[in-house]
């Protein structure tokens, strides 16, 4: 299954247009998950609770209820931003959080999102949101869900293994990766 060319023209808005106001750009948001088939829906605005779009998918495996929180300036997103957002999201009734932002993170955001216990965040960039779309495509054919469950999860324990243990990485082949 192929990634919808509207979704994709979506994100390219979304990352260039710099005309865009902060809600725009989460009107922008919406419209990506939904032309991804989720019910998206808008929730930004005064209040929001750092939660600009939520949206819950329907996998095989149970729903997962998703909370996004979307930063249209140019400017670096710092680890004052994640925690800000960290904070919201330990008392939120979310299964997971996505941070999106038209730019990019400091590596103190990177780190701390890495670091969090109790809160599933994932920090996307424009290219990561491009990817989550793939993946959500993917994990949309038969069976697609499941090897890419299997991929990640082994991906992740590889890339924990050499960051715990840097001397690995040279006793891994390219092609296995």
């Amino acid at each position: 299954m192929d990634e919808n060319p509207e979704v994709l023209r979506l994100i390219e808005t979304f990352e260039q247009d710099e005309s865009l106001t902060p809600q725009q750009a989460e009107e922008v948001v919406v419209q990506i998950f939904q032309g991804c088939g989720l019910d998206a829906e808008y929730r930004g605005g005064p209040g929001d609770l750092g939660v600009d779009v939520e949206f819950t998918t329907d996998e095989k495996n149970g729903n997962e209820r998703f909370a996004v929180q979307v930063k249209s300036r140019k400017s670096l997103i710092m680890a004052s931003d994640v925690a800000a957002i960290a904070g919201f999201a330990l008392a939120g009734n979310y299964d997971r959080w996505l941070f999106l932002s038209r730019t990019k993170f400091s590596k103190q955001a990177l780190d701390l999102a890495e670091k969090m216990r109790g809160v599933q965040m994932e920090i996307l960039t424009p290219d990561d949101l491009r990817h989550w779309v793939h993946r959500h495509a993917y994990s949309k054919t038969d069976d697609g869900c499941r090897i890419d469950l299997i991929v990640r999860t082994a991906m992740k324990e590889i890339a924990k293994e050499i960051a715990r243990h840097h001397e690995k990485l040279f006793k891994v082949f390219w092609y296995d990766l």
